[in-house]
């Protein structure tokens, strides 16, 4: 996409941009053809540093607005209470993100018992 390298050029300045990013299923053609045309137009390297992030999974899918399941933070904001934790993990190539289970309760401990005392009490 020349749109792409030009609107980038333009609107960020001369090259090079300090960063560009995508994800990672960008780098090959998208990004190596922005790189190719920026560097070929103004012969000077395009990007001083590049990010590509792997997938977010969401319901066992990529999360993606084609596929319409995109989570934006404002969901995730509305979905996630105080007190809960969203687990990011990841599972080979891809970022899973989820709801951390709800912790088992715990018998109270014991306020008589403190660590390292005995059950009977001597007294001098």
């Amino acid at each position: 996409h020349i749109e792409c390298s030009a609107m980038a050029l333009r609107l960020l300045g001369d090259a090079p941009i300090d960063l560009h990013a995508g994800g990672i299923d960008l780098v090959f053609p998208h990004h190596e053809n922005e790189i190719a045309q920026a560097e070929g137009a103004t012969n000077k390297p395009f990007s001083r540093f590049w990010v590509h992030v792997e997938h977010l999974i969401v319901e066992e899918q990529k999360m993606a607005q084609t596929v319409e399941n995109a989570v934006s933070r404002q969901l995730l904001a509305g979905e996630f209470r105080e007190g809960e934790t969203l687990v990011v993990e990841a599972k080979g190539d891809e970022i899973v993100v989820r709801k951390a289970a709800a912790p088992k309760a715990q018998a109270p401990a014991n306020p008589r018992r403190g660590a390292g005392s005995s059950s009977s009490s001597s007294s001098s």
